[in-house]
C-alpha cells in the first residue's frame, strides 16, 4: 500500500463524521487450570482498541486506526512491542489467595500480521456507509506453573484492555488410542 493511498484513507477516516466507530469486540481471557498447578492462558486481543487506548487515548477510534495503519513497519513494531511488554507486566493471576504473579512464555502475533489486520479494518471502515469495520482479535498464549493444586484463581486484566470477558476452565483430560473411542467423559453439572 503506497503512502499516498494510506494518506487518503487516513484523511477519510479523520474527516468530521465520515467514519463513525462502532463497539469493538472486547478482549477476553480464558484460564485453563490443570492438575498439578499448571495454568494455561489464552487471551484474545483486539489490537486496534488496545493500541488506541495505550498510545492515542485522545483520538477517536477511526483516527487512531488510521495513524496506526500508516506507521512505518519499524515504528509500528516498536509500539506493538512496547504494548506487549506492558501487558506482560500488568496481566496478573492470583491463585489460592497468594500474591499475584505475572505469566511466562508468551506467544505473540508478528507485528506485520497485526498491522496488516489494522489496515484491513481501516479499509473496511472506509468502504462501509456507517464506518463500521471488523476488528480482528488475535490469540496470545501464556502460562503459569504454580507449586500447588489450584482451589481458587483470580485474574487482573491490564487497564489498557478495558472491560474484559474472563472464562475459567478445568479441562477433563484423557489419553485416547488412535482409532479407538474414548471412555465417556461426564459434562460438569451447571450450578443452580
Amino acid at each position: 500500500m503506497t503512502r499516498r493511498v494510506v494518506g487518503a484513507l487516513l484523511l477519510l477516516c479523520t474527516m468530521g463524521g465520515v467514519a463513525v466507530a462502532h463497539e469493538l469486540a472486547e478482549p477476553s481471557i480464558t484460564l485453563s487450570v490443570r492438575e498439578g498447578g499448571f495454568v494455561g492462558v489464552r487471551v484474545l486481543v483486539p489490537w486496534s482498541a488496545v493500541l488506541r487506548r495505550r498510545f492515542f487515548p485522545d483520538m477517536n477510534a477511526a483516527q487512531a486506526l488510521g495513524t496506526l495503519a500508516s506507521l512505518p513497519p519499524a515504528s509500528f513494531a516498536s509500539k506493538l512491542l512496547d504494548a506487549q511488554r506492558d501487558i506482560e507486566r500488568t496481566l496478573l493471576v492470583r491463585a489460592n489467595g497468594a500474591p499475584p504473579r505475572v505469566l511466562a512464555r508468551y506467544v505473540w502475533p508478528s507485528a506485520g500480521e497485526v498491522q496488516q489486520a489494522l489496515r484491513t479494518e481501516m479499509m473496511e471502515r472506509v468502504a462501509t456507509t456507517d464506518g463500521s469495520g471488523h476488528a480482528v482479535r488475535f490469540p496470545v498464549s501464556a502460562e503459569l506453573q504454580l507449586s500447588s493444586t489450584v482451589r481458587s484463581v483470580q485474574v487482573q486484566p491490564p487497564a489498557v484492555f478495558g472491560a474484559t470477558m474472563v472464562t475459567l476452565q478445568r479441562p477433563v483430560e484423557r489419553m485416547v488410542r488412535g482409532g479407538a473411542m474414548s471412555s465417556p467423559m461426564p459434562m460438569p453439572v451447571p450450578p443452580r
